[in-house]
């Protein structure tokens, strides 16, 4: 929320989980935000940063994605065959239960 500009919504969020946990609400108000945004250049919600951007979020998460426990489970013949999907099996067991 606070990338896209939308700091009132931001600060609501944070006082219910205070209210939620308990505690006292945070002492951050917009005019902080605003101060920091336009410290740093960002006075328009039209200008997202690169790291802000939907595209961005993936290609972080698929940066640690790897295959390398799913090639395992193919290492070797026997393996092959116990770890290959046969929903036709599973039909027919489930028809003899």
């Amino acid at each position: 929320m606070v990338s896209k500009l939308k700091d009132h919504d931001a600060i609501d969020v944070l006082n219910h989980i205070t209210v939620y946990n308990g505690t006292r609400p945070p002492s951050i108000t917009e005019e902080d935000f605003k101060s920091i945004d336009s410290r740093y250049g960002r006075d328009s919600p039209d200008i997202i940063p690169e790291y802000a951007t939907h595209m961005a979020a993936l290609k972080r998460n698929l940066e640690k994605f790897r295959l390398d426990h799913v090639r395992a489970l193919f290492a070797s013949r026997r393996l092959k065959i116990s770890s290959q999907y046969r929903p036709h099996i599973l039909l027919e067991k489930a028809k003899l239960s």
